[in-house]
């Protein structure tokens, strides 16, 4: 029999507690017994008297697990492992108060009725469209459309460099160096295109941008992205004009200095790397980190060659979400936000203008109920905007505050996301020259440093127990796919398993997943893509990405909660070390604060090392890579 290794088991769950118990007891007494011979005498009386005394053991074990255990007790009460070179961590605090499954259930969480059968799952799953069906609507106003575009769908895709190889089967493996494709050739791909290699890579979008005079006549001509997945460069008939950095926040070039009446070539050179967490499968011994700032998942692809672990939703690359060309009039609306004021019955807004020629304008706004009729405001013009103080990038900043008065505020909640829709106007002598529409939701959400036990969470003044799952890339598919009924019934199929939260797992969504989960009463977590820590190099990377994380999310009710570190490794040494780490998030936090008041955050996820005064939670993982212990002895050939 070959030796069995020492295991050390941190925290088991009590239901486990037995199996891991017995297992340990079988592995003891069958070094003693020498159950590596093929032939047992059941007739040697020592053997018999051991395999007697293991039962009687067993049995005891399974009397004393049957008594009640709080495993969150036993975790806390657990000495905490110093790590070599860092700060001691600090001692547990218990609560004053225990959490057990009858205090869960006073806060009206109730079970809802058993579903066995797919026709009960299909009826139940009716019945929530129809109840969700009104909160869906669009009752406002329609607005002019002023702006025009055109929608870059095909592209021509060559992959001209990777780690990444294919073997006869589709199987990807890696290669020690990123090399050139000497096999390479062009294809035609539909945007969103979203495809491997998921290590160092290089691609080349191409097409043809045919400009009539009415395109060359508009005042700014931009190509605008959704989102390209890592770095992109962007050029115009061979000239750079723009670049971006991250795998999720839009952003627009100005291209009218680079194009001309006719045709003209756009090239988009997209680079990847691996994950900055490193050490996957897929990276091999010879590429151990990269330096993209993205988690061990992604939105994924349809790839049969991937199915290990995390690659249900590998991390590739690619134009992942629209692409636009936009004709813009020399004031336009450049981004609108609105925070609600619960309190005060009153919504305070900024907007924000770009004004390339200072044109005298002025700018009016509107506010509706979006999902209920209701109009608060109608047409409340404001000063000229050429007047308004400027922000660092030169746009107009327009800041107003819009009190409800006597109309009633209807809260956004879980069982009734009542949504506002804000409609802002910019015109000029000649009429409107540009308008955007914005839904938002009154409500407040917090969590609490004065409550027992510490970080509780309240939903509009009430307190609320964020029930829920983490999404790897499901949803994100959705939008991809344009099956907005798929992505509608996953939501509500959350719901119906009571759910209340949803976890965006290590990366943000697309704007549709956040307007459903408004639509349909759901609160959910944004992560920034980091896993395992920030490397010293990328710091100034992540700076702008939180920011566009905080753009993308701060209008939408549905997002509770940000988290900026999925479980961090402080160990490696090119990562930040953990005073650098707190001091970085700090700034985040001042970040999120300016960005969006109000707005909860966590430092990091996972119970490896808990910041500072931040929360953290913890994370079993008893059972989460695989097989109960038990079964993995059983069948991996230990007792055989």
């Amino acid at each position: 029999m070959e030796e069995v290794k020492p295991f050390v088991s941190i925290c088991i769950s009590p239901d486990r507690q037995i199996d891991y118990f017995i297992t340990i007891l079988f592995v003891i007494i069958g070094k003693k017994c020498n159950f590596a011979s093929d032939r047992y005498l059941l007739t040697d009386t020592m053997y018999m008297k051991k395999i007697t005394l293991l039962m009687f053991i067993a049995a005891w074990a399974q009397t004393m697990s049957a008594q009640e255990v709080d495993i969150f007790e036993q975790f806390a009460l657990q000495k905490r492992v110093e790590t070599p070179g860092l700060e001691n961590n600090p001692a547990p605090v218990l609560p004053d108060i225990t959490l057990t499954w009858d205090n869960v259930a006073q806060k009206g969480f109730e079970p809802g009725k058993k579903i066995t059968t797919q026709k009960q799952l299909e009826k139940e799953l009716a019945k929530m469209r129809k109840r969700y069906a009104p909160f869906m609507r669009d009752l406002a106003p329609n607005l002019p459309t002023v702006r025009k575009q055109y929608e870059l769908k095909t592209f021509d895709w060559i992959l001209l460099a990777s780690e990444m190889r294919e073997d006869k089967d589709g199987n990807l493996y890696p290669i020690p160096q990123v090399e050139p494709l000497e096999t390479a050739a062009w294809k035609t791909v539909t945007i969103p295109h979203y495809t491997g290699p998921i290590n160092k890579a290089e691609a080349i979008y191409k097409t043809q941008l045919e400009l009539t005079p009415q395109w060359m006549a508009a005042e700014n001509l931009y190509l605008h992205f959704n989102g390209i997945d890592y770095q992109a460069e962007v050029y115009i008939n061979g000239k750079k004009a723009g670049s971006h950095t991250g795998l999720f926040g839009a952003f627009e070039v100005d291209i009218k200095p680079f194009v001309k009446q006719g045709s003209n070539t756009l090239e988009i050179r997209v680079l990847n790397d691996s994950p900055m967490m490193g050490d996957n499968y897929f990276l091999g011994p010879n590429r151990k980190y990269g330096k993209k700032l993205a988690a061990s998942g992604g939105l994924g692809w349809d790839e049969p060659g991937l199915g290990k672990g995390w690659t249900m939703s590998p991390p590739g690359f690619g134009i992942w979400q629209r692409c636009l060309m936009e004709a813009r009039p020399a004031a336009y609306i450049h981004e609108v936000y609105i925070h609600p004021l619960v309190e005060q019955r009153k919504a305070m807004v900024r907007i924000e203008i770009a004004n390339t020629q200072k044109r005298p304008c002025t700018l009016s706004y509107s506010l509706f109920g979006q999902n209920f009729r209701e109009t608060v405001a109608k047409d409340i013009t404001l000063d000229d905007v050429s007047r308004i103080g400027k922000d660092s990038l030169g746009l107009t900043v327009c800041q107003f505050v819009i009190d409800f008065g006597k109309a009633p505020v209807r809260l956004w909640s879980l069982d009734e996301p009542w949504l506002y829709q804000l409609q802002v106007s910019v015109r000029d002598d000649g009429g409107t020259v540009d308008a955007r529409k914005q839904q938002f939701g009154m409500r407040t959400f917090e969590e609490s440093d004065t409550s027992e036990p510490k970080g509780r969470f309240y939903l509009n003044g009430k307190e609320i127990m964020l029930r829920g799952a983490n999404m790897m890339g499901n949803l994100m598919q959705c939008v991809m796919r344009n099956d907005l009924d798929q992505l509608r019934d996953d939501i509500l199929l959350a719901k119906i398993a009571g759910m209340t939260f949803w976890r965006m797992t290590q990366q943000p969504c697309q704007t549709e997943v956040y307007d459903y989960f408004d639509k349909l009463g759901l609160l959910a977590q944004t992560d920034m893509p980091a896993f395992n820590g920030y490397r010293k190099d990328a710091v100034e990377e992540v700076k702008p990405q939180l920011v566009e994380m905080m753009k993308l999310i701060r209008n939408h009710p549905c997002n509770a909660v940000i988290s900026y570190c999925n479980e961090p490794d402080f160990n490696k040494p090119m990562m930040l070390d953990r005073q650098q780490h707190e001091q970085l998030f700090t700034l985040f936090d001042a970040v999120a604060a300016s960005l969006h008041p109000g707005q909860v955050t966590k430092w990091i996820e996972g119970d490896y090392i808990n910041l500072a005064n931040k929360h953290s939670d913890h994370h079993c993982y008893d059972t989460w890579y695989g097989k109960s212990m038990k079964t993995s002895i059983w069948e991996g050939g230990f007792l055989r």
